[in-house]
């Protein structure tokens, strides 16, 4: 019998006639490191239980009946103490839709690496969302979140013959990424249509997938021949406007602007 340090160990001796059938009377002794306990048997059996520290631990077990002894066998009842395990990992911080990772690495109470045992990652509301087994003192999960959040995670190693339990929360904060507009270089010729084109990109320099873009000449809105403010639309990175400079505007500075709307996945910029 094997049990951890703390627990108590259960050991069932069965008694037996030559016939197969229980044994309905008489006595069991158990010896171990200077105990004996005797214990009636009962429907064929006797049950020993017994608590220690860390070893290995032989029972001598005699079957006792009108003052008759019979040597029936020897049993080992194993002792074991698992070793704490400590989960460094850090807080994390993201971008909504953005990839995550977060890694974990695992030691002993020794300091040395631990190479064997499972760890579950929870979520906030006790949702399981990943198992990992552990490989050279680490794991690794990837996530993706979809929303803008504060939230905790808890990261647990779970019990095994050799490790206890333990569990470590993190945090975990998700954003928007910032975003930044610039130009394409452009020419605009007064009475002549011309593609005006803004580039959205992150604070990563990946292009933004959505959106849109307003632009303004001198301080005005540019708007469709309906007085409607045009909004176009972010794709790859890009906002093109078809433009025409009215010929009046020649020879005059100008100043045009690039308002990006900004999105639920990105926060806006200009």
């Amino acid at each position: 019998v094997t049990v951890v340090d703390g627990e108590t160990a259960q050991l069932t001796v069965n008694v037996t006639d030559d016939d197969g059938q229980p044994v309905t009377e008489g006595n069991i002794i158990f010896n171990v490191d200077d105990i004996t306990q005797t214990i009636e048997v009962t429907e064929g059996q006797a049950v020993f239980q017994y608590s220690n520290t860390k070893g290995v631990y032989t029972v001598d077990i005699v079957y006792e009946n009108d003052n008759h002894y019979t040597n029936i066998t020897t049993a080992t009842i194993t002792i074991i103490k698992l070793k704490n395990v400590t989960i460094e990992v850090n807080d994390i911080t993201g971008y909504i839709n953005q990839e995550v990772t977060i890694d974990a690495t695992l030691s002993d109470e020794d300091d040395m690496l631990i190479d064997v045992g499972t760890v579950e990652l929870w979520d906030a509301d006790d949702n399981l969302l990943d198992v990992v087994n552990v490989s050279d003192g680490e794991v690794s999960f990837k996530l993706l979140f979809n929303r803008v959040t504060d939230t905790t995670l808890k990261l647990v190693y779970l019990e095994n013959e050799e490790y206890n339990r333990v569990q470590q929360t993190i945090t975990v904060s998700i954003t928007k990424p910032t975003t930044t507009v610039t130009f394409e270089q452009f020419t605009l010729t007064p009475g002549q249509k011309t593609n005006i084109t803004a580039v959205i990109t992150d604070e990563e320099g990946q292009a933004v997938t959505n959106g849109k873009v307003v632009f303004k000449i001198n301080g005005k809105t540019v708007k469709d021949e309906n007085g409607k403010v045009i909004y176009v639309k972010v794709t790859d990175g890009r906002a093109t406007l078809e433009y025409t400079l009215p010929t009046e505007w020649a020879n005059k500075n100008l100043t045009i602007e690039a308002t990006y709307s900004g999105s639920s996945s990105y926060e806006s910029s200009r």
